[in-house]
């Protein structure tokens, strides 16, 4: 088949960086689910003790200090990842995006025409498959990382990225003869509806309440004249009960949330799924419902990564000033 076209360039401008992106007139879109995640870095004897992110940064620059061939990690027999490319943004430090890069391989059946039908012997290497990346910004907090991942069915998804990470940071501690203390905790921020995803919750252990400084000067607190120097959000924590749940009372409190309740600015929930995994609700995310529509390349079918990472910059950047 013939294709006649033309290239089309845009450039998009984010935190005062210029991102080139070009397509090509007939190249066909297609959709990605952008995941929303949260990771920390906890103690291996007390899940409750948090460490500081950056022992993080640590390990990735131990990584990207490595040679190409030494940041594999096989995920499988035949899957193997690495991590490609780490960008800091100028700008803000605490933000940055990554690449991995990965395979599947020891499979080469036939190659089939989709117009002829015709079959013919596949040129590649038993080493050798197709090349899937996947894309993520990451933003880095005090005791906190949101990860902000592309979830495609052949890349890396949450779970082998934490075990990646986890198992360079074994490879640099014995290096440096020292015994890892800690371990990578991540958690799944949903962006659906909150109350179905509250009550889907099998407990819910802790919440975080994000009210405005003007609560303190309200007609029951009476702390109007002593609150000008303090922030304009205060964190008001509540805790469940030893195997407790706060449901009900979080449940409560979105529906002031939604019902024009100024004081309540955004509600962040810590509870366990069915399956005793860790789920983190967060309003201001679930607000952030995120498929990406992209080009891709007329001859290969890949999407270009510049357009991807400029998407999830936007996203990131948009999370990070809330």
């Amino acid at each position: 088949m013939l294709y006649t076209s033309h290239s089309i360039k845009n450039t998009t401008k984010i935190n005062g960086i210029s991102y080139c992106t070009s397509f090509t007139q007939n190249n066909m879109k297609v959709t990605r689910k952008i995941g929303f995640y949260s990771m920390q870095i906890v103690s291996r004897n007390d899940a409750s003790e948090v460490f500081d992110v950056s022992k993080l940064r640590e390990i990735v620059n131990y990584i990207v200090s490595l040679a190409r061939e030494d940041r594999k990690w096989d995920a499988t027999k035949r899957k193997f990842f690495f991590l490609s490319d780490v960008n800091v943004i100028p700008n803000n430090h605490n933000v940055e995006t990554w690449i991995f890069k990965g395979a599947e391989h020891s499979y080469r059946p036939p190659l089939l025409n989709s117009n002829t039908l015709q079959e013919r012997e596949n040129p590649r290497e038993l080493e050798e498959g197709d090349m899937e990346k996947t894309h993520l910004g990451i933003c880095y907090y005090e005791d906190e990382i949101i990860l902000i991942l592309e979830e495609i069915k052949s890349g890396i998804n949450i779970g082998r990225i934490n075990m990646y990470l986890e198992n360079f940071a074994e490879d640099f501690y014995r290096l440096s003869g020292n015994k890892l203390n800690y371990k990578i905790k991540h958690s799944s921020i949903p962006k659906e509806n909150f109350l179905e995803e509250l009550q889907k919750l099998r407990r819910v252990r802790l919440g975080i309440v994000s009210v405005s400084k003007q609560l303190l000067g309200s007609e029951f607190l009476n702390f109007s004249n002593r609150i000008h120097e303090i922030q304009d959000e205060i964190n008001i924590e509540i805790k469940a009960c030893r195997m407790g749940s706060i449901q009900d009372t979080v449940s409560d409190i979105y529906k002031k949330l939604t019902g024009s309740h100024e004081n309540i600015k955004k509600i962040r929930v810590y509870g366990l799924d069915e399956n005793n995994h860790e789920i983190i609700l967060d309003t201001e995310i679930i607000k952030k419902i995120q498929h990406i529509e992209l080009e891709t390349d007329i001859l290969t079918g890949e999407i270009d990564s510049q357009e991807m990472i400029a998407n999830i910059l936007q996203i990131l950047l948009s999370y990070n000033n809330e």
